[in-house]
């Protein structure tokens, strides 16, 4: 039996839903400085910001983990997009006064 007309539009607001409640507690919960922090973590560990290829079998394993990373940043991104530029902002403020403090 095919759904009427009404139970899809049913359907349909319930995924919307959904997505509007997951993509706040994206953005609640990386919108912080620990949230970022955390963002940037799991991103590290999932070799986000550097060469998965290793040669050999192990490349996809380190592509799982990658593409996790960048499903975490996509619905990160949809539901802010200011959150990863604050995250790279942040980044760049650190490694800038790292470097600053390592010439003094």
């Amino acid at each position: 039996m095919r759904p009427t007309e009404t139970e899809r539009e049913i359907k349909k607001a319930k995924r919307d839903l959904e997505q509007d409640t997951l993509n706040n507690a994206y953005k609640i919960t990386f919108a912080t400085p620990h949230g970022r922090i955390v963002l940037d973590d799991l991103c590290k560990k999932a070799m986000l910001w550097v060469t998965t290829f290793t040669g050999n079998s192990h490349t996809y394993f380190n592509e799982g983990k990658r593409d996790l990373a960048l499903y975490i940043l996509k619905r990160t991104n949809t539901a802010d997009p200011n959150i990863i530029i604050k995250l790279m902002s942040e980044k760049l403020d650190l490694k800038l006064e790292r470097e600053i403090n390592k010439n003094k």
